[in-house]
């Protein structure tokens, strides 16, 4: 039997959090369970869709070196925009503008 667990975080107090914990660890010593942990955790803002939320973790957790940046964690920046649009009925321009953002720079 799977159980799903949800953690209610306020995005604020989880940057502080990571502000304040970002000197304990190094980069080169992430596994892909923390790796996994870490898009588990994107995604499910993602699938929220808290855009605002999801762009201050991941900005927090990329600029004090938690995570770095690849395909895999820049997913869920694109997924939020279309969980919003298709709940909201818009088109999805947002979501390839942010795409292109990420690729072009």
């Amino acid at each position: 039997m799977q159980v799903n667990c949800y953690i209610c975080f306020c995005a604020s107090d989880a940057v502080e959090f990571l502000k304040e914990k970002s000197g304990e660890r190094k980069l080169e010593d992430r596994s892909f369970q923390y790796s996994a942990l870490c898009w588990r955790l994107l995604n499910s803002l993602a699938e929220e869709g808290k855009v605002e939320d999801l762009r201050q973790v991941f900005d927090t957790l990329v600029k004090y070196e938690y995570i770095e940046a690849n395909n895999v964690l820049l997913g869920p920046l694109i997924k939020v925009h279309i969980v919003r649009q298709v709940a909201l009925n818009l088109c999805l321009d947002a979501p390839f503008l942010i795409l292109r953002q990420c690729v072009i720079g």
